[in-house]
């Protein structure tokens, strides 16, 4: 005859009153101290470790820092604004010497109408060749169906210009008139011109204004390069791009290329350009 064991009611109570609670403490993130769980019952509650769940040891759980640690920065992909463009500025405009040298006749240096729109037009290209991009103007005085075109006039205000090593070279439209903050003594490579039989540059003008420009009488200025049927060569206004009180007009006294600031236009020399 077999002998049934019972197991009193309190008993059997208790137990499943402990199971419940352990239960519910691990599904809540707490383990309670029960003797079913390991401890007493009126011990303090065991933090389970979970995902951002901290230890009561002041450990880390798992994918957060430790205490005291600086938090891991955020490497979410930034995208960095130009500051250029975050100013609200406009980009900076430039200004260069030409690395070419060009006879008197810019008309047909350029293949244009006249003789400062072949300037531009030779400016353009030196920019072109050196991929530059924008807009550009030669700094050229001159005469063009009559009227007196003088070079501080017809380039627009765009200050302050730089040369492409980004030294400000002309701070002010008023500098097109006066001495500049710096020589324009760069070209559109970014060569420096350091030797004086390198520095003449054709311009035409004195103090921002027309002077010479191997004027032709009746295809106006830049026309003209040597001319032998003329009892006198015709000559032009030079300055020497070394110099930041002489750019626009070497000295009268001053031997450029081995001639004076006037010199007949059968000569070579640059030209200066200026971003618009």
């Amino acid at each position: 005859m077999s002998r049934e064991t019972r197991v009193p009611a309190r008993v059997t109570s208790l137990s499943d009153s402990l199971l419940r609670r352990c239960v519910t403490g691990l599904l809540l993130g707490v383990g309670l101290a029960s003797l079913a769980c390991g401890g007493a019952a009126d011990d303090p509650p065991v933090a389970v470790l979970g995902a951002g769940a901290p230890a009561v040891d002041g450990s880390a759980g798992p994918g957060e820092p430790a205490a005291g640690a600086s938090p891991k920065p955020d490497t979410a992909p930034q995208t960095v604004p130009s500051s250029r463009a975050d100013a609200g500025s406009a980009p900076r405009k430039r200004v260069f010497v030409t690395a070419a040298t060009f006879e008197g006749n810019l008309q047909l240096a350029g293949n244009a109408p006249d003789g400062i729109a072949g300037a531009d037009k030779l400016c353009k290209a030196a920019a072109t060749g050196a991929h530059l991009g924008g807009t550009w103007k030669a700094f050229v005085s001159g005469v063009v169906g009559g009227v007196t075109v003088h070079a501080a006039s017809r380039i627009a205000d765009m200050s302050p210009w730089h040369l492409l090593d980004g030294t400000v070279a002309v701070a002010s439209v008023d500098e097109l008139s006066a001495t500049l903050s710096h020589a324009i003594d760069l070209d559109e490579l970014g060569v420096r011109v350091t030797r004086t039989a390198e520095a003449a540059v054709w311009t035409g003008t004195r103090l921002g204004s027309f002077t010479q420009g191997c004027t032709d009488v009746h295809a106006g200025s830049w026309a003209l390069g040597r001319a032998p049927w003329l009892p006198v060569d015709p000559t032009a206004t030079m300055g020497d791009c070394r110099k930041a009180n002489e750019w626009s007009a070497a000295v009268s006294d001053y031997s450029l290329r081995g001639v004076d600031a006037v010199a007949p236009c059968y000569n070579r020399a640059r030209l200066y350009c200026f971003e618009q």
